[in-house]
């Protein structure tokens, strides 16, 4: 079913893509906290590496976690749950992921959003529909998971995490001022990520089971 080496590592190297980019960017940042700052800050208008870590890092990474989810979309395009989950998540995580690099923040990620440039606007309005939208995403795949007899545990799994994901994306959302924000972030990120590597691992040995 999933014999395209390209489609079953796409999804990990987004992912592994993303977190190396993260960890970077918060290294050449001085006196960046991943505690306490964003993840747009380090790339944001006006830093040194912030062009580099764009469109070296977050933008391809977004364009292979769209891709992984599209592609696997379209495989089992037949289950219009796992169809309209798979493609949500793409374009929600995925794509936006990409665009909110295309149209980064203004330096230090103005939090009172005062005299915020048109690329912060929009920067903004990606990430809310990111973090409350995408894990109704993950839900709907897990739906139409259930239906199949060996995909019983992405069901169980989709249930569970999307309802952690939306639980640590609106805490994150209604304490973006917090000194803590940037770990609320993290962890909110981190079980998306979860998500893609788990779902990108299972496909794989899914298909070595079939040769």
């Amino acid at each position: 079913m999933f014999k395209n080496d390209l489609l079953n590592y796409s999804g990990i190297l987004g992912a592994f893509l993303f977190m190396i980019t993260t960890a970077i960017g918060g290294a050449l940042f001085d006196g960046y906290s991943h505690i306490s700052q964003y993840i747009s800050e380090s790339y944001a208008y006006g830093t040194e590496y912030g062009h580099l870590l764009r469109w070296l890092g977050y933008i391809p990474s977004g364009l292979l976690i769209g891709f992984f989810h599209f592609m696997v979309a379209k495989k089992l395009k037949d289950n219009k749950y796992i169809f309209i989950g798979l493609i949500g998540f793409g374009i929600l995580y995925g794509i936006f992921t990409s665009l909110v690099s295309v149209f980064p923040c203004d330096f230090g990620c103005n939090r009172n959003y005062s005299d915020s440039s048109v690329s912060q606007f929009i920067h903004t309005v990606l990430s809310l529909f990111t973090y409350a939208l995408t894990p109704f995403s993950i839900y709907f795949t897990g739906v139409g998971f259930k239906k199949l007899a060996n995909f019983k545990v992405l069901f169980r799994l989709s249930t569970l995490l999307s309802i952690a994901v939306f639980t640590f994306g609106m805490v994150f959302l209604l304490n973006a001022n917090s000194p803590i924000a940037g770990l609320l972030q993290r962890i909110t990120e981190a079980m998306y990520l979860f998500w893609i590597i788990y779902f990108s691992v299972f496909l794989i040995k899914y298909n070595k089971r079939l040769k």
